[in-house]
């Protein structure tokens, strides 16, 4: 095209303007609204015997209601061993109905007297979906009660093709909601509670470890849960990883303590949680008393030889006290989360992301603990002195050196990971954001937590069949895998002396969990 940009006309746009043609006239398609489509309606003739229908809990308040194919309802009145004596259920102030059915046995009669109001037809239909919901609301508490009412409704909707004037949806959610909360115990406020046993389940709930203070009031308090089967497996594990999470549980406890351990057969193994425990409280105390509260509940001494978890000082005193024989292990990742939150608080995050000097100093710092044991100190100094330290970087170095070179809670063989094949607590985390999601919800009520931990403690005993007949293992990723295969053949290297420290601390920057 010859014409060039600027020999473009412009029009002007505020000058107004008007398009003469006809206009065509828009008629709008519309569905048939359901409400003028004739309802299927149910066959109640006069000639046509009525027959009654027992619905249990059909009340409000849970009494039986019964329903007649007249389009009628009623309450009870008055029992004795062989009559049931029914009064309608339209009692209002202004218009107490006087119909009434007598039963005896199976046999229903209608009374003297009549109805006087019209029939509501779908009554019984409405009940039994409203029943139906309540119940499974009652029996499970992580569906939600929109889905159950959903699937009930339309579960009915299938089995009665004819049935109309069902509940709406919303009300049917509300009265699910409503049940469930007054089937419930209250959350306590305040640890000066009593369990109520018969919202538990049964034989799972294994100790209530109560701390009082020097004024005889109740300071902390502990809960733990283990199934008898749980109990026997932790006694006779070798590992056992122990991990903490927060969002599930609500004041006046604090977090939920777990411990996990390996079932294992041949080469398949599979991490399970095996005790549990809602702690109000993290002292040393705190752990120390629930610790010594497990042991009692094991069958004997248990075989426990090694302990990996968090790097919490308290938890550690208290585990070293109870088990003093037990090697305590911390886990990589939350050592690699602890460097990792010095190095933002010294202000060098922005340069480690650069991938320069910086990069590749912290990063021989952060695989430390893939070398042995003896080397991780000597390696630790001689990178100090091979590098011309700025102040953030000496910060850091002077926090390594202090928090995890010259510690008197651990020491270097603590948290060394070399030739260890699981470095980490991730597969307790990993079923902590599981359980978290099937609560469904944060800072849930004990009413909810205990028996949902209940349920994933039954299922050990599927996973511990599983794994006996080789049909479950853990699932690791492909990419791990080969960088566990990798990261073997590194350390063999290492110990032939075919590579040099140096090389060997640049190789591991791809294990290293955190930012890298």
């Amino acid at each position: 095209m010859e014409d060039s940009y600027e020999s473009m006309t412009i029009v002007d746009l505020n000058s107004s303007f008007t398009v003469d043609l006809p206009i065509d006239q828009v008629i709008p398609v519309q569905e048939i609204s359901l409400e003028n489509e004739p309802l299927i309606e149910e066959n109640l003739t006069d000639n046509q015997p009525v027959t009654f229908e027992i619905v249990p809990g059909g009340t409000k308040r849970g009494k039986p209601r019964l329903h007649g194919s007249d389009g009628y309802m009623y309450t009870i009145r008055k029992e004795t061993e062989s009559v049931t004596y029914w009064t309608c259920a339209i009692r209002q102030k202004n218009n107490k109905c006087p119909a009434s059915v007598i039963q005896r046995g199976a046999n229903f009669k209608a009374g003297q007297h009549t109805h006087s109001h019209p029939p509501t037809p779908g009554l019984l239909s409405a009940t039994a979906v409203s029943v139906a919901v309540k119940n499974r609301c009652a029996h499970d508490n992580f569906t939600s009660a929109a889905q159950i009412a959903e699937e009930e409704l339309a579960s009915y909707k299938e089995a009665h093709s004819n049935a109309h004037q069902l509940p709406k949806l919303i009300s049917l959610v509300k009265q699910g909601n409503r049940h469930r909360q007054s089937q419930r115990p209250h959350h306590p406020s305040h640890l000066e509670f009593e369990l109520i046993a018969n919202s538990l389940p049964p034989d799972f709930i294994q100790a209530d470890v109560i701390i009082e203070n020097d004024a005889n009031l109740i300071s902390s308090r502990h809960i733990i849960m283990a199934t008898e089967n749980q109990l026997h497996l932790l006694s006779n594990t070798k590992q056992w990883y122990i991990d903490g999470t927060f969002r599930i549980v609500r004041q006046p406890f604090y977090q939920l303590l777990s411990i996990h351990a390996f079932l294992k057969s041949d080469e398949h193994a599979k991490q399970v949680p095996l005790l549990f425990v809602l702690m109000s409280g993290k002292k040393e105390e705190d752990y120390r008393k629930v610790f010594e509260a497990i042991n009692t509940l094991l069958e004997a001494d248990p075989e426990v030889e090694e302990v990996i978890m968090d790097f919490e000082v308290a938890m550690w005193n208290a585990v070293r006290n109870v088990y003093p024989s037990v090697h305590l292990h911390g886990c990589t990742f939350h050592w690699a989360q602890a460097m990792w939150r010095k190095v933002q608080q010294v202000g060098l995050a922005t340069s480690y992301m650069e991938r320069g000097p910086v990069y590749d100093f912290i990063s021989q710092l952060f695989a430390l603990p893939y070398l042995p044991k003896r080397h991780i100190r000597p390696a630790f100094e001689t990178l100090q002195e091979r590098s011309q330290l700025c102040e953030p970087t000496r910060e850091l170095t002077d926090y390594l050196s202090q928090t995890w070179l010259h510690n008197t809670v651990w020491s270097v063989g603590n948290w060394c990971a070399f030739r260890r094949l699981v470095r980490t607590n991730n597969d307790v985390e990993g079923w902590h954001r599981r359980i978290n999601t099937r609560a469904n919800k944060h800072n849930i009520s004990i009413y909810l937590l205990i028996p949902l931990l209940h349920k994933e403690a039954m299922m050990v005993n599927l996973q511990l069949q599983l794994v006996a007949e080789q049909s479950l293992k853990s699932s690791t990723r492909k990419g791990n895998n080969k960088k566990q295969v990798h990261l073997w053949k590194l350390w063999d290297a290492y110990e032939e002396k075919s590579i040099t420290t140096t090389k060997f601390l640049r190789s591991c920057k791809q294990f290293i969990p955190g930012p890298t």
